[in-house]
């Protein structure tokens, strides 16, 4: 088979790693030059590259940004920055190093702690369970005082915003969908009058990941852990819940949808362990819900036309080509339609 300009990149990609390999991390490590080193496996993933490599008897990740979802150009450097507040609370991959001069590579990256394990699987209730107790305690960790961090002020109204902002671009675009947009602007003005009714129960108080679909929870021998850091920011903790909970997100990330009784367990897990109020939880995520998968619904549109209008780097191609149909389902009418219902 003729290789393809997507698999000659991805080999010249492979060249240059085992340059930096040899010039650069052998030496962070203070590994001795010759020591033998392996690319044991490349995970290509929406935005990202990461490259497993074994050096000597031990495993790291080192995780090249290739597209901005944040919109930051230091956007590996804010995702490291995060991961070293984060690192002694025993809930993220240890981070170890970052570069975003682009000097050896083409993209900027950090070297991270590999994680052994299994993803979240929803058919195990244990492991919702644990992904519940670490969403709570994630959310209970003190704000750092260098404000690094992005933060929501307003949390529902900034909600609002970035589905607003979502909205009317995927509206500029050609391949857009007239029937998703149609729907999306009804939608969006319920969430108008529900953002200024409710916005009040909403505070900026926690660290939030944001994108806690099943497939960013890792289950190591040392407890679960959260991975894939590029956008978090100061918000309600209720944000991720209501990701970890929502439709569209399970659609995008998962093989099937939580049933009720996999939910209430999950709530209930959070906020006993988190000392929330249970009533108090379920009533915000109620109104936040629809805040949430409908951005998630925006996501999904934009994903597919930026398919479909050969918006995507070459080098995420394939990972695109095999979830392009996920894309379509999570960006479905349908979608919207069930939101409409269960607007506060």
């Amino acid at each position: 088979m003729p290789e393809t300009i997507e698999m000659k990149k991805r080999n010249l990609l492979e060249l240059k790693i085992q340059k930096y390999i040899k010039n650069v991390l052998l030496e962070h490590f203070g590994l001795p030059l010759n020591t033998l080193y392996k690319i044991e496996d490349t995970i290509i993933s929406n935005y990202n590259i990461n490259h497993v490599i074994q050096l000597v008897h031990k495993r790291y990740v080192l995780r090249l940004n290739v597209e901005k979802q944040s919109g930051l150009s230091h956007q590996i450097e804010y995702e490291y920055k995060t991961l070293e507040y984060l690192a002694d609370y025993g809930i993220v991959p240890k981070p170890y190093l970052v570069d975003n001069t682009k000097r050896w590579l083409p993209f900027g990256f950090l070297v991270q702690e590999y994680l052994p394990g299994k993803h979240l699987d929803y058919d195990e209730i244990e492991g919702i369970g644990e992904a519940a107790a670490v969403l709570a305690t994630l959310h209970r960790i003190a704000l750092p005082t260098e404000k690094f961090l992005i933060m929501w002020d307003d949390p529902l109204k900034d909600s609002l915003k970035e589905i607003t902002r979502m909205l009317s671009g995927y509206a500029e675009r050609k391949s857009r969908d007239r029937e998703l947009v149609k729907a999306g602007s009804k939608l969006q003005k319920k969430l108008e009058v529900s953002a200024d009714i409710n916005g009040k129960h909403f505070k900026a108080v926690s660290i939030i990941h944001t994108d806690v679909v099943n497939d960013n929870f890792i289950r190591s021998p040392e407890g679960i852990k959260i991975i894939d850091w590029e956008k978090p920011r100061i918000d309600d903790g209720t944000y991720d819940v209501c990701v970890f909970l929502g439709k569209p997100p399970q659609i995008w990330g998962a093989s099937r949808l939580m049933d009720k009784g996999e939910r209430e367990y999950f709530i209930h897990k959070y906020c006993r362990s988190g000392g929330y109020e249970q009533g108090e939880i379920e009533e915000k995520v109620r109104i936040r819900q629809p805040f949430v998968s409908f951005r998630w619904v925006l996501w999904g549109a934009h994903r597919t036309a930026d398919f479909d209008e050969g918006m995507i780097s070459s080098e995420l191609g394939e990972f695109h080509s095999i979830n392009y149909k996920r894309y379509k389902q999570t960006a479905s009418v349908e979608n919207i339609e069930r939101l409409m219902e269960v607007v506060i």
